[in-house]
């Protein structure tokens, strides 16, 4: 219809056959290109692995080793082999995103905010959690993200949490079928926009509601949620940057598959190692 009329339009300003013969030409030939060749989505990449025992000191030497000096130092300072497994194994997870994305893999590069959050000058946005023996890493070259993820342990006293919660949710927690869950699916949703933020706990936990309402407002950004199901015995949500206002809130939450340009990859230790060689 669009065609046609602008055919007409050529006509009434006395534009011969030949031209009307080309334009339409050059129309077919930039509607095959957009076919062939559409606007690159660039994904939200995360990174996940697991380890289950300790590896040996010698596979620790060496994963510590490749590491700047920075961040040796701080994975060292941990007591538990879990959370500098954590540290270890984030940073690498970090690496494997990068070279698959086109980026310098430089991790010597890396800088913290005055709110001590890390990034990569000229590099994605990146965020990296762990908890027990999980680690997991999402990274963007457009938005902010943030990623949260915790074991799903039995002894927690919620009333010590209460504080950190809105009414709403506090409400929400308390009436749930399951409140165990419930704190964890909201606990790590609220960790999950505080990290994306930059700002951490810099950020009072209780001004952020996360009680079913999608998406997030905080000090005029607009952050979308998506929780994750892929951790088994965890609680995981990831957080990104909404680029577009929101009319007002929906009510319901995003999982993985709601988001078309997620790409979801899980890591073996032993495939970390690996990847040092290549």
């Amino acid at each position: 219809m669009i065609r046609s009329g602008f055919l007409t339009f050529l006509s009434m300003t006395g534009v011969d056959a030949a031209g009307k013969r080309l334009y339409c030409l050059f129309s077919y030939w930039k509607l095959y290109l957009i076919r062939q060749y559409p606007k690159k989505v660039m994904p939200l990449l995360i990174y996940a692995t697991e380890y289950k025992s300790q590896l040996s000191s010698k596979q620790i030497e060496l994963l510590v080793d490749k590491l700047p000096p920075a961040i040796q130092v701080k994975a060292l300072r941990y007591r538990r082999w879990q959370d500098t497994y954590g540290c270890i194994f984030g940073k690498y997870l970090l690496h494997i995103a990068l070279k698959k994305m086109g980026f310098s893999e430089d991790l010597s590069k890396m800088r913290y905010s005055p709110e001590h959050k890390p990034f990569l000058p000229g590099g994605p946005h990146f965020n990296i959690s762990h908890s027990a023996n999980r680690v997991v890493c999402i990274v963007s070259s457009e938005k902010r993200v943030g990623i949260d993820i915790e074991n799903r342990v039995d002894h927690v006293i919620f009333d010590d949490f209460r504080p950190q919660f809105t009414q709403s949710e506090w409400c929400e927690i308390q009436s749930a079928n399951d409140p165990k869950e419930e704190f964890y699916r909201i606990w790590t949703a609220k960790e999950s926009v505080i990290k994306a933020d930059g700002r951490g706990l810099g950020i009072p936990l209780d001004q952020i509601d996360v009680s079913r309402l999608q998406p997030v407002f905080l000090d005029g950004n607009v952050w979308e949620l998506t929780r994750l199901f892929q951790f088994e015995g965890y609680a995981c949500h990831i957080c990104v940057e909404c680029f577009c206002p929101a009319t007002g809130p929906v009510l319901s939450e995003n999982t993985a598959s709601d988001i078309a340009d997620l790409e979801f990859y899980e890591v073996l230790p032993s495939d970390v190692l690996g990847h040092l060689f290549t």
